[in-house]
């Protein structure tokens, strides 16, 4: 797939799609830092194509390269939603990545402040949950906030109560039952 993808980039002058299909082919080949030279050869291309931010910041996680990853993401993408009508879920995504990145560098408040954000921008990134349960981040009070604060559509206002059981479990979880 490598080979035929590279063929399609020389062939079609290195359109942004084409460079994507490599560079997506190069990342799930666990060429990590082949994703990120292609993409260093053609910043120019990158720097207007959210996806192409995505593969070159997931592809620093992958290298471990913790540092370069936050500053990439911090130079090169934002933490509002875009008008380009992707409805917060590239935002969000880019926000649980620095949460990683963050929670990996055992940096848990600043871990909390962005998983709380891809949830804020995105309330189905259930991965950022998932994070902030898990690691038992949030206090009663931001629990309570996060859940009112969930924008979800009408049809899907049970998501709100089941984040809220995972929330208890998790709490009643963490509570010795022998005290």
């Amino acid at each position: 797939a490598i080979f035929y993808a590279d063929k399609l980039v020389s062939l079609s002058h290195f359109e942004a799609e084409d460079i994507y299909t490599l560079a997506e082919c190069y990342f799930k080949n666990r060429e990590y830092r082949r994703v990120l030279h292609l993409l260093k050869k053609h910043g120019d291309i990158v720097a207007g194509d959210e996806r192409l931010k995505l593969l070159a910041a997931q592809s620093l996680l992958e290298c471990k390269d913790w540092d370069e990853c936050l500053r990439y993401l911090e130079d090169n993408t934002s933490a509002e939603a875009s008008s380009q009508g992707d409805d917060g879920k590239m935002a969000s995504v880019f926000a649980l990545l620095r949460g990683k990145v963050y929670e990996v560098t055992e940096n848990q408040e600043n871990a909390l402040v962005w998983y709380e954000r891809a949830v804020q921008l995105d309330p189905y990134c259930h991965e950022a949950l998932d994070r902030l349960v898990g690691n038992h981040l949030l206090t009663s009070d931001r629990e309570a906030a996060l859940l009112r604060g969930l924008r979800l559509h009408k049809e899907d206002e049970w998501l709100r109560h089941l984040y809220a059981a995972k929330l208890a479990a998790a709490r009643s979880s963490a509570v010795d039952p022998l005290l």
